[in-house]
């Protein structure tokens, strides 16, 4: 029989871990009578503070965000310590730099156990807590969910065109979710809720009429977009009469390129246009309106000041500070430095990683060529002093060093967890711009410096475009250009790796994703994608071992427990498969491509009931679910319960009309209760359906000769059977025996 095309890998997932703050436990506020202090953090991903209203930018109407700014404190000069999505926001929720926490890039890593986020902080003092994110790269999976009662990053729901791929959702469909929660929660404790738009991020495609206002610059089309559906949050906050008594802030997590030396988008450069971001909080009554700060803040200052205003102790490893006297007038300027970072290069391919800090006036970049800037004369960082300002370059270096050597050193250290993806979810990264590795094997001092390789990127954006159009050969052409001048990246190898399997040339796939992995061997999404490979190519035993392999490095990675799964049904060891697939299931709950597999695994084992409950339950959610409505029906059928397995087939068939093995089953039911014609019209489909697929052919073959008494169509199905696989012991049998029944009617 053919095997079933439902069996399809799953979005990988890790169960995975944030800091909380270990502080003491007062009342949540200091008069008993005061209202408990609502909390509401807006973060705008991607967003340039130099691009909204506010902050002095004219061609563009943000009013949310100016009205937040009018009725609270602005901090003018506000900065994320990296210029990635997971890493900032961790650093936010933790007031922890990166180069502690450990979460150093997008995609490949998750926070470790020992840390705890602020939602876990103010879970334990009572808040109801529910973040809703609007992007594939905060998904559950990668560690923010610790501490809330609800973290929705359900990308699908609500959305009008779900697509496999789908890694983000609009400003519309996560503020109404929040604002169901918001209906919903418990009125009488008060609540955290953290509010994700993902917008303004590339690819800038704003909705109308925001399309047609912004044609000269998309990306403030998104701005503005999302400006627009955060008014109908803080509306809503009004109605409920609640926002008065809500600490409101906003913040970006990171900025943007849009072209400046040679970046279009974030992740490689230590630049302002990446890390200078928008901040205001607003609370009526406590913090004074329209007032504006212009002293440096950072990111990880956040968190430590929400504690503060809960007269929370700070705890002794939080590195952010309370920023409380800034915004009250009793200090003019707390003097902090920016650590910031940047593993991304490295990480992603095999540049060398960039480090700095910052202060109001200055900018020290450590890179294999140093940079130096004077931000009062050269905001724009365009002229690198570090030649002509050696004494202060040499006082920066050494402040540089004192200032990581402390972070290094600091009690809020947590080893961080490499993540492994499925293809699904490595493409849908990828698709928001991010490509990632786990590590490279390269000595420090043979990472090339970003700024002499920026200009490969091109090659790699092209590449990339040639492949999502499907035009392969010019993508490898591109990829390839990059290996002529960096002949040891490792996202190349992992690129080519994509490109030669969707050219269906798995062996040049394997080549390639064997060279990441010589580079990488830590690499878990390679390790991962060359496992599946070992898989497709029945190299069974290689692919085994590599998911052995990535369960040694990562006992949490789900698609490894899948994979092994899929590996022990194919050879229809059900008592070896099931003890993996629930392992896979209890990493994540409500993973039906998983459910799905058990489902088959339960079936063969005699668990029947528990088999259709799995259905069942995957039905609740979505009654049209093709591998849930396919193994239902086989189940059905299995009890001679034709009806109920018919009208289950019949409506697969109807969601996939492409799927000929739902005719296939249809027919087998019509041919049980006796509707030959019936049923032969159901093969006929499942023949026209997948020509090369031998059972249609074989049972036509059969009904023509014992039901219809016409050998010769009979004989030529049976001759199909054998075109498509000539060893077809069956199919040659009756062949010969409707061959010799023709020759006896022969007349002599």
């Amino acid at each position: 029989m053919k095997k079933n095309i439902w069996r399809l890998l799953s979005l990988s997932g890790l169960l995975s871990v944030l800091f909380i703050f270990l502080s003491s436990s007062p009342s949540l506020s200091k008069e008993k009578n005061t209202p408990p202090l609502n909390i509401v953090i807006i973060t705008v991903d991607t967003l340039r503070a130099d691009h909204v209203g506010c902050y002095g930018y004219r061609p563009i109407k943000t009013p949310q965000m100016d009205a937040l700014a009018g009725e609270g404190v602005l901090f003018e000069q506000a900065f994320s310590p990296v210029p990635t999505t997971l890493p900032a926001h961790t650093s936010l929720f933790t007031g922890i730099y990166p180069i502690t926490h450990g979460v150093k890039n997008n995609g490949a890593f998750a926070l470790g156990e020992s840390a705890v986020t602020l939602a876990e902080q103010l879970k334990a003092q009572g808040y109801n807590t529910a973040a809703f994110v609007s992007s594939f790269v905060l998904d559950s999976r990668f560690g923010l969910d610790q501490g809330f009662d609800v973290y929705d990053d359900d990308l699908v729901t609500g959305v009008q065109t779900p697509a496999l791929l789908q890694k983000e959702r609009r400003a519309e469909t996560v503020t109404k979710a929040a604002i169901q929660w918001l209906n919903t929660t418990k009125k009488n404790n008060p609540f955290f809720l953290w509010i994700h738009y993902y917008d303004p991020h590339e690819k800038y495609d704003p909705p109308p009429p925001f399309a047609d206002v912004y044609a000269h610059c998309p990306y403030d089309g998104e701005i503005a977009y999302t400006d627009s559906w955060i008014g109908v949050l803080i509306n809503k906050l009004k109605e409920m009469k609640i926002y008065e008594k809500s600490l409101t802030i906003l913040v970006a997590d990171h900025g943007e390129g849009l072209g400046e030396h040679q970046e279009d988008t974030h992740g490689i450069f230590l630049y302002d246009y990446s890390l200078h971001v928008p901040l205001i909080f607003r609370y009526p009554n406590q913090l004074p309106k329209n007032h504006r700060i212009d002293s440096l803040v950072r990111l990880i200052d956040i968190a430590p000041t929400i504690l503060a205003l809960l007269d929370q102790k700070i705890p002794d490893h939080i590195q952010g500070v309370n920023l409380l006297p800034l915004m009250k007038g009793e200090k003019k300027d707390l003097q902090l430095t920016l650590y910031c970072e940047t593993e991304y290069p490295r990480l992603t391919y095999g540049w060398s990683p960039l480090e700095g800090i910052r202060t109001d006036a200055w900018k020290y970049i450590k890179a294999p060529e140093n940079e130096l800037y004077d931000l009062i004369k050269d905001p724009g960082e365009k002229k690198n002093v570090i030649q002509k300002e050696k004494s202060l370059s040499k006082e920066y270096q050494k402040k540089f060093t004192k200032l990581r050597q402390q972070l290094i050193s600091s009690p809020g250290f947590s080893p961080s967890q490499s993540v492994t993806l499925d293809q699904s979810a490595i493409e849908k990264l990828k698709s928001l711009g991010y490509i990632f590795s786990s590590d490279s094997k390269k000595k420090k001092s043979t990472y090339p410096d970003p700024k002499n390789m920026i200009g490969l990127l091109a090659y790699f954006t092209k590449g990339a475009k040639y492949l999502a159009k499907g035009n392969h050969e010019e993508a490898v052409t591109e990829f390839k250009k990059v290996l002529k001048k960096d002949p040891q990246n490792i996202d190349v190898f992992t690129c080519l790796g994509a490109v030669y399997q969707a050219m269906g040339q798995n062996d040049l796939a394997i080549e390639a994703y064997e060279q990441a992995v010589s580079l990488g061997p830590d690499h878990l999404n390679n390790l991962l994608q060359l496992g599946n490979l070992y898989l497709k190519t029945e190299q069974g035993e290689k692919g085994k071992a590599i998911f052995e392999k990535i369960i040694s490095l990562n006992e949490k990675s789900k698609e490894a427990y899948l994979n092994l799964g899929i590996f022990y049904i194919g050879r229809e060891k059900w008592d070896e498969a099931r003890p993996l697939l629930e392992k896979a299931l209890e990493l994540q709950p409500e993973n039906i491509v998983t459910k799905n597999h058990l489902v088959s695994v339960y079936h063969k084992q005699g668990k029947t009931n528990k088999a259709i409950a799995f259905c069942s339950e995957i039905l609740a959610i979505n009654p049209k679910e093709p591998s849930a409505l396919n193994n239902l029906g086989c189940i059905l059928m299995d009890q001679k319960k034709y009806p109920e397995a018919l009208e289950t087939l019949q409506l697969l068939a109807e969601v996939r009309p492409d799927y000929s093995q739902a005719q296939q089953y249809i027919g087998m039911i019509y041919f049980h209760q006796r509707a030959v014609d019936k049923a032969m019209d159901a093969f006929q489909k499942a023949a026209d359906i997948d020509p090369k697929w031998v059972d249609p052919h074989l049972n036509l073959g059969i009904l023509y000769a014992q039901y219809k008494g016409d050998l010769k169509k009979a004989l030529q199905e049976f001759q199909k059977v054998l075109e498509i696989e000539p060893q077809h012991t069956l199919g040659r049998q009756f062949l010969e025996q409707t061959q010799r029944s023709l020759d006896r009617f022969k007349p002599q």
